[in-house]
């Protein structure tokens, strides 16, 4: 089946590549905002658990910001976050951007707590991390991930974290305007790899979306495309936006030089088993750049209409037991993906285990998630919470296709981590990401299952 995958993409986008206006009732707004979100120096990065990044022993000088990992010890690159409000009719949404390695849930609900001044509920709000592995980290509650490769929260970072989100948010919110929305697709088979030595299984796809105002001046312009945040590996020990946020920075300027300045916003997408083609700075650059090239290229290309009907629809998943699965015996040609040094040490403990270890991790991880879908037009998108692998964005843009969406869209990293997601395939295959696909071999497809109704719902409304 795998090996199939891309040629399912490049069919899927065959009806996808042509420019879509999107189309419905009601006055359509939206405004933007963004901001430097960069920590302090000091602050842990948050991605790799092993390495360079691991202490030998915990830091327990409470003034430190750091107790597991060790401290950053500069900036390559700034941290943005940023933010689009979208309201039509009766209909407001947000959709948010941080470069970070991910977003716990309770992260979104703090923040839909503090903008409920806008109208934006929390069924409405929609936060995702764009996968950096060197992004801040001490900001979640989850043991589990805490230890693994976040470090220990810490409310001095996470409190004017979730508050300078409200902030940008209530600030879009303030500059609501009319506007147009154009959405669209492009295909790139030179950007990514398959990690799990899958040849040519990656989604080449490329989502656009373009924000304008009404004289055509674009807003902002999203981005969607699966690829792991790791050019800059675990021996960084910067804060860097990586290779999105160099195609961000390619895209802005691009635009600025054709005197047409728009917020560039990088949505991650099904990166589970995806990594960039390129590594360290040239390779950031190089990818990032040829990534922005693309995207402006669709942008400009795009129709928009002012005219769209937007809808949501959430479920809840719930779980009842979580579990590591490791196989001790595989060997691993990449150190990055052992980002814990977790493998290395097990297979020293249990040198002459020939079968899988199965490790429970019940009441160390949330056990249950929001999943969100939103309807912009005759595109829907799938908010996913966790690092799916190319195998569900297949799936999930079959299904919405067979519904009569002209585009489907994942947004990876969104509304919280579960880790990753992956299908039974390559769950039986094992190796690091079926590790980390926490809930069980059927939890990719109750996923599926639980995207199909939402999309359901929402192809239904006319």
């Amino acid at each position: 089946m795998k090996r199939y995958v891309v040629v399912l993409c490049m069919i899927l986008a065959a009806f996808m590549v042509v420019p879509t206006a999107v189309h419905a009732e009601g006055t359509l707004q939206a405004g933007v905002a963004s901001a430097d979100m960069t920590p302090e120096i000091g602050v842990p990065l948050a991605g790799y658990g092993g390495g360079k990044r691991r202490l030998d022993f915990p830091d327990l000088d409470p003034s430190n910001y750091n107790v597991l990992l060790a401290p950053s010890e500069g900036v390559l690159d700034p941290l943005i976050t940023k933010v689009v409000v979208i309201q039509s009719g009766d209909t407001k949404i947000a959709i948010v951007k941080s470069d970070a390695c991910g977003v716990p849930q309770h992260l979104v609900k703090d923040v839909a707590k503090k903008i409920k001044k806008t109208g934006i509920t929390l069924e409405n709000l929609c936060i995702t991390g764009t996968h950096t592995h060197s992004g801040p980290g001490a900001m979640i509650d989850s043991i589990f991930w805490s230890v693994a490769a976040v470090d220990i929260m810490d409310k001095r970072i996470y409190k004017p974290f979730v508050r300078k989100i409200a902030d940008l948010i209530i600030e879009a919110d303030s500059k609501l305007q009319p506007v147009r929305i154009g959405t669209s697709t492009s295909l790139s088979f030179n950007l990514t790899r398959n990690r799990r030595k899958h040849p040519g299984v990656f989604d080449p796809m490329i989502g656009v979306f373009r924000v304008e105002a009404l004289d055509g001046k674009p807003l902002a312009i999203l981005f969607n495309f699966a690829i792991h945040g790791t050019c800059y590996g675990s021996s960084n020990m910067k804060f860097s936006g990586d290779v999105m946020g160099v195609a961000e920075r390619n895209i802005e300027k691009s635009m600025r030089d054709r005197n047409m300045p728009a917020m560039a916003m990088f949505i991650n997408g099904t990166e589970g088993d995806v990594s960039p083609n390129g590594g360290k700075a040239k390779g950031a650059e190089t990818v990032g750049n040829q990534l922005g090239n693309a995207v402006t290229t669709t942008a400009l290309a795009l129709r928009a209409q002012d005219n769209v009907k937007i809808s949501v629809a959430n479920r809840t998943i719930k779980f009842r037991k979580a579990h590591l699965n490791i196989d001790l015996w595989e060997d691993r040609d990449d150190a990055e993906l052992d980002c814990w040094g977790i493998h290395e040490s097990l297979k020293k403990m249990y040198p002459n285990l020939n079968d899988k270890l199965k490790i429970e991790v019940t009441g160390l991880v949330p056990m249950s998630f929001r999943l969100q879908t939103i309807r912009i037009g005759d595109s829907v998108i799938a908010c996913m919470p966790g690092e799916a692998l190319t195998a569900i964005g297949v799936s999930l843009k079959a299904i919405g296709k067979d519904l009569g969406f002209k585009n489907v869209f994942v947004f990876g990293l969104a509304n919280g981590h579960m880790g990753y997601v992956c299908d039974k395939e390559n769950f039986d295959e094992g190796g690091y990401e079926a590790m980390l696909n926490l809930y069980g071999r059927n939890q990719g497809d109750d996923i599926i299952a639980s995207f199909q109704e939402m999309f359901t719902e929402l192809a239904d409304k006319k």
